[in-house]
């Protein structure tokens, strides 16, 4: 199965490696939660297993990778039916890579220049914003924008990418009472950030998502910080990841709408004005439904040139003009699904297709959950209302 490539992006200790490893640890196995798992190859699983099992053991955290190492990490979905039907709807392979690399590229040249490939053709960024270096900026220690300028650098060359930052050690953050809204306040005040993402948002347009996801790889209560300021393990305390999930979700979720934004620019003029939640992509969703043999022939074409479609494979461009055709039937019919049975429907879905259509719309409905928990979680509507 061909795969969707996500780089993930962030400065040495920012916990790239541990982060992919508790998403594994919690997706590994089905969640009736979820509806869905994932797979890794063999290899691959054993070295992520062994990641987390010395970040949950007694011991040291894990020590970082180095900057010879490249791994890609193919999380493919799977779901498992009632009828025992084994579905893989889709796969994201996630690029790791060694932080020095931005910070110490000289040393290591044919590295930095494959990095930099990467990051120029790569569709999806995940920036993992090291929550530990954030907790120090809330305060008052303003290394951590001089830490991240360097990431910023190395992503202007890719103007097309979908951009998650994806705070980690939300753990740490929440303990000592911030709110995700403080956390994006103070990062969108500071100008280089601001830049970053106000020069996303006029790349990709109205409409486009630019995310802050706060996630904890061990979860509440597993770490705290002692006297000296370092990050300790509780004595006793038990793992359970949490948000590690919602990332793997919003690429999907992202994938569509980025697609849809692209169709109804590319059809009309002036291009559509559509507000950057799910009412402005419902109305999408109305304008596109009339004409889906359009759609369908549209990301055909963009299928042959784009390398996102093109990796992701045909059933994407079926599945996605499959999941407009629904989103505007129910729409107009104004039904409202709940998460249960969005996820029940993902179940008893019969072929990969399908799986991927429902898919969609239980990550989209869980993605809509979790902002509305989370204000300040659309970074993209954040920069703009100030």
């Amino acid at each position: 199965m061909s795969s969707i490539p996500v780089t993930v992006v962030g400065p040495r200790s920012s916990g790239k490696t541990v982060y992919l490893a508790s998403l594994f640890a919690r997706l590994s196995q089905q969640d009736p939660g979820l509806g869905f798992s994932v797979t890794l190859p063999l290899g691959q699983s054993q070295q992520l297993n062994a990641v987390y099992e010395q970040v949950v053991g007694p011991g040291d955290w894990p020590i970082p990778s180095t900057p010879a190492d490249f791994p890609v990490w193919d999380f493919t979905c799977t779901v498992s039916t009632p009828a025992r039907r084994r579905l893989t709807p889709f796969a994201v392979s996630y690029v790791d890579y060694s932080g020095e690399l931005l910070t110490q590229g000289d040393l290591y040249p044919e590295s930095l220049e494959k990095l930099d490939r990467l990051m120029t053709a790569s569709p999806f960024l995940l920036i993992l914003l090291d929550g530990e270096r954030v907790l120090r900026f809330l305060a008052g220690d303003n290394r951590l924008i001089s830490e991240y300028r360097p990431v910023f650098s190395h992503l202007g060359a890719n103007q097309d990418a979908v951009v998650h930052f994806v705070l980690t050690k939300w753990d740490l953050l929440e303990a000592a009472g911030h709110t995700l809204e403080q956390v994006a306040d103070r990062l969108c005040a500071t100008r280089e950030f601001r830049l970053f993402v106000d020069g996303r948002r006029a790349l990709q347009g109205d409409g486009g998502v630019i995310r802050l996801i706060p996630v904890s790889s061990v979860g509440r209560g597993f770490a705290r910080l002692d006297e000296n300021g370092h990050v300790v393990k509780t004595p006793g305390a038990r793992p359970d990841p949490l948000d590690v999930e919602v990332p793997f979700m919003a690429v999907v979720v992202d994938l569509f709408t980025t697609e849809l934004r692209k169709y109804t620019r590319a059809r009309e003029n002036p291009a559509v004005r559509a507000p950057g939640n799910s009412e402005g992509l419902l109305r999408i969703f109305r304008r596109v439904s009339a004409g889906m043999p359009l759609v369908r022939a549209f990301l055909a074409t963009r299928a042959t040139r784009n390398p996102l479609l093109k990796t992701a494979g045909e059933v994407v461009v079926d599945a996605l003009a499959e999941y407009v055709d629904e989103q505007a039937r129910r729409h107009g019919r104004r039904i409202e699904e709940s998460a249960a049975q969005l996820r029940r429907a993902v179940e008893q879905a019969a072929t990969d297709q399908q799986a991927l259509v429902r898919i969609a719309k239980a990550f989209q409905a869980r993605l809509e959950e979790f902002e509305d928990e989370h204000p300040g979680s659309r970074l993209d509507l954040w920069t703009a209302r100030a």
